[in-house]
């Protein structure tokens, strides 16, 4: 992702609500580096596109002290978050990596279990369906079953 961009692919700066300079200094303060540059079409100068690492980072950054920390708040976000990421993992047309996918698992564990534990959830929030593409496939039929379609909030990877 990039710091911030109008079109495809959004920015951390529209994903995550925070401003432009606060993003910055975050990125910054990790000694971040862009992986390659996106020219678009339009105006304006090339953007420096992120990596995975950087975007977990961010991910983390959003959940720990960026998003709304309200308990019930922040677990919708992170049940909302995480079916964005089974979705996008699902679809994916390249391989998805195992190192990613447990990667991604150290991130929402951390945030999810004492969420859920503050406001007595039913600890559905296992994170086993990231464990592969196609368990990712069957949790979101599974969800979509059980509930209407959850709101989506913009997370940093909520337009991957």
């Amino acid at each position: 992702m990039p710091v911030f961009n109008e079109g495809d692919p959004c920015g951390y700066f529209q994903a995550t609500g925070q401003r432009r300079q606060k993003i910055e200094n975050f990125l910054r303060s990790i000694n971040a580096k862009p992986t390659k540059i996106f020219v678009t079409n339009k105006r304006g100068k090339p953007k420096s596109l992120y990596g995975f690492k950087t975007n977990c980072l961010v991910l983390d950054q959003w959940f720990g002290k960026w998003c709304d920390q309200d308990p019930e708040t922040k677990y919708e976000l992170i049940l909302s978050e995480a079916l964005v990421l089974a979705e996008v993992i699902a679809d994916s047309k390249s391989p998805v990596r195992d190192r990613h996918l447990a990667q991604i698992r150290r991130i929402f564990k951390p945030h999810a279990r004492p969420t859920a534990r503050r406001i007595d959830a039913d600890a559905d929030l296992d994170l086993k369906f990231l464990d592969s593409p196609v368990a990712c496939a069957e949790q979101i039929k599974r969800l979509r079953k059980k509930s209407p379609p959850p709101v989506v909030y913009p997370g940093p990877f909520a337009f991957e």
